[in-house]
């Protein structure tokens, strides 16, 4: 499938696959985006997710656990709850927990993509996350693919974006960035690997 990307045309793999683009055409920044060059590194950054769904998110969080703490605290003070029962309160704790902790970060966490001094890394806050750094010599061939889930999540849309790596004597591809939403961001973020 071909269509037009950035003033040109761009082959798609209908399916999900790898995109490809005239390595000579220039790419403007994608919306959103801010890039700079810092300390002879190329640097770019981007929020991670909308506010909206990210704030939903937390406020879920809070009133899941509010209820499971309630719930926890009176049943503590009764002396009314069996220890299968405590355990599964608590591991419905943990899980909202875990969920409050993902949504902050879907709603504060900026990634910021650095490229130069022989090195590309891929960096996630204020809240931490982990993040990937490889040595751009490692690094035997980048390229963008289509990825095509099937349906939509809270999270992330049905479709989306990703710059992936193939590394000097490893045979797994690396999703280096993924979860971007257009082509356009993931062509621009791969371009920023092949201008060092």
């Amino acid at each position: 499938m071909k269509f037009k990307i950035f003033g040109f045309f761009m082959e798609v793999n209908s399916g999900g696959g790898e995109l490809a683009c005239d390595p000579r055409a220039a790419l403007p920044l994608p919306g959103g985006f801010s890039a700079a060059e810092e300390a002879g590194e190329r640097v770019v950054s981007w929020r991670w997710s909308p506010v909206l769904g990210s704030a939903f998110g937390v406020v879920f969080a809070a009133v899941w656990n509010g209820i499971l703490f309630v719930v926890l605290y009176f049943a503590s003070r009764s002396k009314g709850m069996d220890a299968g029962s405590a355990a599964v309160l608590l591991l419905m704790f943990g899980m909202g927990l875990w969920f409050a902790y993902v949504s902050l970060a879907h709603l504060l966490d900026r990634t910021t993509l650095r490229v130069g001094r022989g090195r590309v890394a891929v960096e996630h806050g204020p809240l931490p996350w982990p993040g990937k750094e490889l040595l751009l010599v490692d690094i035997e061939r980048s390229w963008c693919e289509r990825r095509d889930s099937g349906e939509d999540t809270f999270w992330a849309p049905a479709v989306s974006y990703a710059v992936c790596v193939k590394r000097r004597g490893v045979e797994k591809t690396e999703w280096l960035i993924w979860d971007l939403s257009t082509p356009e961001q993931a062509l621009y973020l791969e371009r920023q690997l092949r201008r060092e």
